[in-house]
């Protein structure tokens, strides 16, 4: 199948507008970089990017973000269907929403985000672009419907207490969700999963309702230096006969300063990194 533009037409090989929209795009993501770089953590505003308005609480969040979904494409994913059922979990302000709804117009989209304050920008955002029919739900994806404790960073860090113990932010209680009961009911095209480390306990709390899910795109988080989720969120994966691509590793430094251990290799180092799964099933 043909890529596609943003007007949902096939993209073909030497495209001029989507040639010349690429080079505007990287030269303003250029000069977004240059403006972060002299920004404090947490500069809250909001911009206008292309064709849309973009309320943030984050500055320097929200050109990571930018860059890495508008700008190198790394959600970009093909459908046959025109309209793909897409579950956004963890949704931050709703960037890859936006992203999705470039690609596919008539995609119908559930975006899941955790944190209260995070999800009023979500909102804004979705409405004031003109996409009221993106369903909203302001919960923690979790094994359970109940209450939690979340961890309350304040820009795209927000973490369930039991996954990172950590006692160096604000904790609220918030309601969460069982992602199983969603995929045990319906066909899901596309499943984003970015919530923060919770990834492994979820996706076995889901293995059997993973065949309803066509492909998945997982930011998985390692925190925890006893217990490691890599291996197993692979092994469950292949097991349900999805194919795995692992790329975009980034390492997380002084928030987890205190799982530091001695490395014989290089120097000492902190063994708490997240990075991109992507997965799908051969036809």
């Amino acid at each position: 199948m043909n890529k596609i533009n943003r007007d949902g037409t096939p993209r073909v090989l030497g495209n001029l507008s989507y040639r010349v929209f690429k080079k505007i795009n990287k030269l303003r993501i250029n000069l977004l970089k240059e403006r972060a770089r002299y920004c404090k953590k947490h500069a809250a505003g909001n911009i206008k990017l292309g064709n849309y308005r973009i309320d943030y609480l984050d500055f320097k969040s929200l050109v990571s973000q930018w860059d890495y979904i508008f700008g190198y494409e790394k959600y970009f994913f093909e459908s046959n269907n025109i309209s793909p059922r897409v579950l956004d979990c963890g949704a931050n302000i709703g960037i890859f929403s936006l992203y999705c709804k470039m690609l596919y117009p008539g995609a119908r989209i559930t975006a899941i985000e955790a944190d209260p304050k995070i999800t009023e920008v979500l909102r804004k955002n979705l409405s004031v672009n003109g996409f009221d029919d993106i369903e909203v739900l302001n919960k923690a994806v979790w094994v359970k419907d109940g209450r939690v404790e979340f961890c309350e960073e304040g820009s795209d860090a927000g973490s369930l207490y039991s996954v990172v113990m950590d006692d160096s932010m604000p904790k609220i209680n918030i309601d969460s969700m069982r992602l199983s009961d969603i995929l045990a009911a319906q066909k899901i095209d596309l499943l984003k999963l970015d919530i923060e480390g919770a990834e492994r306990d979820v996706l076995y709390d889901c293995s059997d309702h993973l065949s309803n899910v066509d492909k998945i795109i997982i930011d998985l988080h390692e925190f925890s230096l006893p217990q490691k989720n890599t291996a197993d969120v692979i092994s469950l994966l292949r097991q349900k006969d999805f194919v795995c691509n692992i790329d975009d590793i980034y390492y997380y430094h002084e928030r987890f300063a205190r799982y530091r251990v001695n490395n014989p290799f290089y120097k000492p180092a902190i063994p708490c990194y997240c990075f991109a799964v992507r997965a799908w099933r051969m036809r």
